[in-house]
């Protein structure tokens, strides 16, 4: 009988280790593409903003953002199923208020379905929206402007360039739209007075 004694561990052999570093390294390249892919919301600051995409008004007067041309746009996208969309209104409501005689102006884009626009009349309306609402029934303007989280947001300068956007709700309950921190009132009133 040999004196053997029971299989000791090994260390990985140049293969394995090449084979894990690999693996490992792929794995972050993955997830940082995925992340980059991921991360992006919206138009960037600085692009001409589609203003001239369609936006049908679901059988009421006629509207699309192409009639704001030459104005400081504050856009919000919005739906009725979108539970945390509510709590943007207030702050808009606010912006108008204080700025409107500057020029702002606001404008709501309904992301819902034909059959939901009376509703989403309605919801603005009780959530405190004085401002117009345009319904994007086709998506035409959703995907020019690359929404894909709600509520969004753009400030649109008078020249058509995108000067500011926000995507999703920050601070909870409570809306805190960045337009109305002080960093965000001295861009909006720069955008205003150009």
């Amino acid at each position: 009988m040999t004196d053997r004694p029971d299989r000791m561990p090994t260390r990985p052999g140049p293969n394995r280790q090449l084979l894990f570093t690999l693996a490992l390294i792929a794995a972050v390249i993955g997830f940082l593409q995925f992340k980059s892919s991921t991360a992006h919301f919206g138009l960037p600051n600085g692009v001409p903003a589609p203003l001239g995409a369609p936006g049908p008004d679901g059988g009421a007067a006629a509207g699309t953002l192409a009639e704001y041309r030459g104005e400081v746009l504050l856009i919000d996208f919005w739906a009725t199923y979108c539970t945390t969309c509510a709590a943007t209104v207030p702050a808009l409501e606010r912006l108008q208020t204080q700025y409107g005689a500057q020029g702002l102006r606001v404008v709501a884009v309904s992301l819902d379905e034909p059959a939901d626009t009376a509703r989403a009349r309605l919801l603005l309306a009780e959530w405190g929206g004085t401002y117009p609402l345009i319904f994007d029934i086709d998506r035409a303007l959703r995907e020019a402007y690359q929404v894909n989280l709600l509520p969004m947001t753009y400030l649109i300068s008078r020249d058509g360039l995108v000067a500011w956007q926000q995507a999703g709700t920050v601070g909870g309950a409570k809306y805190d739209l960045g337009l109305e921190s002080p960093k965000g009132r001295t861009l909006l009133e720069k955008v205003l007075s150009e």
